[in-house]
């Protein structure tokens, strides 16, 4: 369904331009924008399917992992089922915690991968789901233990390497400032 910018203002400012799901803050230009930083999508609290409508009163503001998520399930059920998940999940809670900011670049070449390649299959869906269950405690130890944060930044440099290798040796297109097209072949 298509909006007029009158609309997608309206619903943005419901939320102040955050997920109503997960609180991770939007970006107004990046309305279905899918994989760019703040990207989101008009969601149904009562989806169309059930029912719903495309009154202003039924549309919110979410991220696109949370909408995809969501599903066809109305809101409440499920944010019930989101209930043991920390707020802001667009964030890699792990690879965070390594690099000491959500914006590295390797994060964004792991956040790119969640979005296009995990979220679109249920065993992805599964796994992503999974990681939002089990890892603030693993994210909260190597936080407090800077040691054990250089550690895990290896791996994780080489999974993003490999990931930018993926994504530079297809005619896919990696939508982020910090890492210009050029640098994804031969690294």
């Amino acid at each position: 369904m298509s909006y007029d910018n009158e609309t997608l203002e309206a619903v943005f400012a419901k939320t102040t331009g955050t997920c109503r799901y997960c609180g991770k803050q939007l970006s107004f230009s990046n309305y279905g924008a899918q994989g760019r930083r703040g990207a989101w999508v008009v969601d149904h609290a009562n989806p169309v399917s059930r029912g719903g409508t495309d009154y202003l009163r039924n549309l919110w503001p979410a991220c696109i992992t949370c909408n995809l998520e969501k599903g066809d399930r109305p809101a409440q059920s499920y944010l019930r089922s989101t209930e043991s998940r920390p707020a802001a999940t667009g964030d890699c809670l792990v690879a965070t915690a390594a690099f000491g900011t959500p914006w590295a670049p390797e994060i964004e070449s792991l956040r790119w991968f969640r979005d296009h390649v995990l979220v679109g299959r249920r065993v992805g869906m599964a796994a992503v789901s999974l990681y939002y269950a089990t890892s603030p405690e693993p994210a909260r130890w190597i936080t407090n233990h800077s040691g054990l944060a250089v550690i895990i930044r290896a791996p994780l440099r080489v999974i993003s390497r490999v990931v930018r290798k993926m994504i530079g040796d297809s005619d896919a297109t990696f939508p982020n400032k910090f890492i210009a097209p050029g640098t994804l072949r031969g690294r």
